[in-house]
């Protein structure tokens, strides 16, 4: 099944939205650390991805939430596709 370009584009957008919000503020203190964002906007903040990735699995479900490193605002951009 082929996913178009609008979705990955959207859900590129809430991201940048949701990090921007709620993680942006994170990144004096937590730099370099994840940040895991559910979209009630509670958050899950850990120094490996892994740890963070399983929290807010069993804590929000799958799909629920958005990673981001932070910090590092090129990698809440992954979803996104070119032209």
């Amino acid at each position: 099944m082929r996913v178009p370009k609008e979705w990955f584009a959207r859900e590129a957008e809430q991201k940048e939205r949701l990090y921007a919000r709620y993680g942006k503020p994170l990144e004096l203190a937590h730099r370099g650390e994840y940040v895991a964002i559910c979209h009630d906007v509670q958050t899950i903040v850990g120094k490996r991805m892994g740890e963070v990735l399983h929290e807010a699995e069993e804590g929000f479900g799958s799909g629920n939430f958005s990673m981001a490193r932070i910090g590092y605002p090129t990698l809440a951009r992954w979803l996104t596709i070119p032209g």
